[in-house]
């Protein structure tokens, strides 16, 4: 504790507090994997990881915040590496559905057109930004007509609009030699880009690549084109000869983020609104093609009748306490940088004390004689999510004063973990009412633990009481009565009954009004252990 007092005054924001526990940045500013860089230094790899790499299509259902997109953004990853190697993969997000789940009836057309909307700009992307430029000149005229019809229909990059962009891009033009660019037809634009502009910079060549393309491209053919596509299926199968044109051997398909819509709709209207694809099984299993699902665990039994596990790949996966420890120590080991006194960098540091949560607490934390991580984790229902976020608030938390201690207090610990349960319970309310009643049951106003235990638990001890509690039951309680429920929901005996009687239908409690959910259990024993050390 001296330490700990020693550290107060020199320590006054989030970013000294983590220099001082030798952290080059923050092991957990990033929970969304979309915006995560870093997210390759510390992936976990499921057992089954190699298998969903496979160009197959393949279905993967986890909780919420089980690591979902984290898989779709680690597979995109690895589409992205592989494009220089003889296996060339195009990654393709289908995570955008705010145009699907307001139509009443979605077809396999609706999807294909929100996947080339995706696909195509990515491929000319790729195409203009590599070598494989040089292969538009080769292509057989067929190919190039149908790859400028893709362009113009399903991406702005030859359009004038895109073109003109790109022009206000480049430095050294004066407005009078852009609009004079812009305004002229595209074979004036080429040679005055020629002229002014090196071909040196992205910019220059996507603009050049885009109006040499158009320039041998007649638009009565591209109208032609648009009649003879016809079918979803004809138009992907179309599509992927025409990246094959380019050595791109494999077109993965990431499903992701169906559940940000079922929370604001349902799971029921979500699945609806994927059931056009999945039963498409020759789009599914159209070479050149792989479909990953990515998909929440409450959707499985509203698509089972249409997954084809026959056919398909299908995965589910729970987290184990071991994966969630593993995930903590390589966030806190991929930020852990000590430094020498003078101030450069020790790379003969302590592989161990790099990977330690425990070594940020104080000595009271760590004599109670408790695992922590594994308390964050059972309080974090074993989420992936829950958990970096749990840590992240016990950072935020300590450090919001001006002068912070070098170690994380117990009182401190103790109040997030109270703040995280309540928030996480309001969350389960939305989808699970039962939930919301149990959460109003205000226990604290109760004299102290040993009562709010029940009438058999009395003790003149409680804290030897809360030990025997937390061991025997592992935080499987408190009861409550009758009289609770009455005076808290404000209703009437026999409706008190019925209430009672449906949390234990639903699994929230046992016989004697004792509560089995393990969080809301946690939750109020947080609330009123804080009260009763408020009063004390």
């Amino acid at each position: 504790m001296a330490e700990n007092s020693l550290d107060i005054n020199g320590i006054r924001d989030l970013k000294t507090w983590l220099e001082k526990q030798n952290f080059s940045r923050h092991p957990f500013e990033q929970l969304v994997a979309d915006n995560d860089q870093d997210l390759e230094k510390y992936f976990q790899h499921f057992p089954f990881l190699e298998i969903i790499k496979e160009p197959k299509c393949t279905f993967l259902f986890l909780e919420r915040g089980a690591g979902k997109s984290a898989n779709r953004v680690y597979l995109h990853g690895e589409c992205d590496k592989s494009l220089e190697s003889d296996e060339a993969k195009l990654g393709v997000p289908h995570i955008d559905f705010h145009r699907l789940i307001h139509n009443d009836r979605i077809t396999l057309a609706d999807h294909v057109e929100e996947i080339l909307r995706e696909a195509v700009p990515r491929l000319y992307d790729i195409i203009i930004k590599s070598e494989r430029k040089s292969k538009i000149t080769g292509l057989a005229y067929e190919y190039r007509k149908d790859f400028v019809w893709f362009i113009t229909n399903y991406s702005e990059r030859l359009s004038l609009r895109s073109i003109e962009k790109q022009i206000y891009q480049f430095d050294g033009l004066s407005r009078a030699q852009v609009a004079n660019i812009i305004t002229r037809s595209f074979t004036q634009a080429l040679d005055l880009i020629k002229a002014i502009i090196p071909i040196s910079g992205a910019p220059a060549e996507i603009a050049l690549s885009a109006i040499q393309t158009l320039l041998e491209i007649r638009p009565e053919e591209l109208k032609d084109l648009e009649k003879s596509y016809r079918s979803p299926l004809d138009l992907m199968a179309r599509f992927a000869e025409i990246a094959q044109q380019f050595d791109i051997h494999y077109i993965y398909i990431l499903v992701d983020r169906v559940d940000e819509y079922a929370q604001i709709h349902d799971y029921a209207r979500a699945a609806n609104m994927l059931k056009a694809l999945i039963e498409t099984i020759p789009l599914l299993e159209m070479p050149a093609y792989a479909f990953k699902f990515f998909l929440p665990v409450e959707m499985r039994d509203e698509l089972a009748y249409h997954l084809r596990s026959d056919r398909f790949i299908i995965h589910d996966y729970t987290w184990t306490q071991k994966d969630l420890e593993k995930l903590l120590e390589e966030r806190l080991l991929s930020c852990y940088s000590p430094l020498s006194i003078e101030g450069i960098e020790d790379h003969s540091f302590d592989e161990k004390e790099g990977r330690s949560f425990v070594r940020l607490f104080d000595e009271e934390i760590l004599n109670r004689d408790v695992d922590i991580v594994a308390e964050m984790i059972q309080f974090a229902r074993n989420s992936p999510r829950n958990l970096l976020k749990l840590a992240r608030m016990i950072f935020d938390e300590h450090t919001r004063s001006g002068q912070i201690p070098l170690k994380i207090p117990l009182e401190t610990y103790r109040r997030v973990l109270g703040k995280f349960a309540a928030e996480q319970l309001r969350l389960r309310a939305l989808d699970e009412p039962m939930v919301n009643g149990l959460t109003r049951l205000n226990l604290s106003n109760r004299s102290n633990l040993a009562e709010l235990l029940g009438r058999d638990l009395r003790t003149r001890d409680p804290d030897l009481q809360i030990k025997k509690w937390e061991e025997q039951d592992a935080f499987y309680a408190p009861h409550f009565s009758m009289t609770d429920i009455i005076q808290h929901l404000n209703v009437s005996r026999s409706e008190a009954r019925k209430i009672a009687n449906d949390w234990e239908d639903e699994g929230l409690v046992s016989v004697h009004y004792k509560i089995r959910d393990e969080h809301l259990a946690r939750y109020l024993f947080t609330q009123e252990r804080e009260e009763v050390e408020h009063d004390g």
